[in-house]
């Protein structure tokens, strides 16, 4: 055992210090670590978007967030067919008494060629909500969409309050833009 090593071994062990109370010391650290660390990871705020819906008119998501309470972000395809469920009951809950300080934007995905099939799904389905196009893959790197849909509930303030992977049903995100609401 070399001198530091040996010098390390009495502050830690020796001298009239207690190994309890360095023990003691070191557990007290670590359970009010979690109270020092700052909070804003649960404070995911969204990334603004800037895209064009359909027809080719300019859209910012920051524009969108600021005049809502709650704005539900979606990312679909014309070929998901979860997709196409999530969006059309996401247009129920828009056009519902429920959906007044709501907004839902709808990031289509799919490849210049599907475009016509998303327009038409959109048209066919009576779907009334903003629909905007990422032909540059912008919006899907920013949020990291890997899988559809994917679906975020942002409230006025611009605070991402939950994410969603995936469709079942709107339960999810029918509690998460209630607790917006309040």
């Amino acid at each position: 055992m070399n001198s530091s090593q040996q010098e390390l071994r009495i502050v830690i062990a020796g001298n009239g210090f207690p190994r309890r109370l360095l023990l003691l010391a070191i557990g007290l650290f670590c359970a009010a670590s979690p109270l020092l660390s700052p909070p804003a990871a649960a404070q995911t705020r969204y990334d603004n978007l800037i895209l064009r819906d359909f027809d080719g008119m300019r859209f910012e998501l920051k524009d969108i967030v600021a005049r809502n309470k709650v704005t539900v972000l979606t990312f679909w395809a014309s070929w998901c067919s979860p997709c196409r469920r999530e969006l059309k009951e996401l247009n129920r809950i828009l056009h519902s008494p429920e959906g007044k300080n709501l907004a839902v934007v709808a990031v289509n995905i799919d490849e210049s060629k599907d475009i016509i099939a998303a327009r038409r799904f959109l048209k066919d389905s009576n779907i009334r909500i903003t629909a905007l196009y990422d032909d540059q893959e912008v919006a899907r790197r920013a949020y990291q969409v890997t899988s559809l849909p994917r679906t975020f509930v942002i409230d006025s303030g611009g605070v991402i309050r939950s994410e969603h992977h995936g469709f079942s049903t709107t339960e999810a995100i029918e509690k998460a833009i209630n607790r917006c609401l309040q």
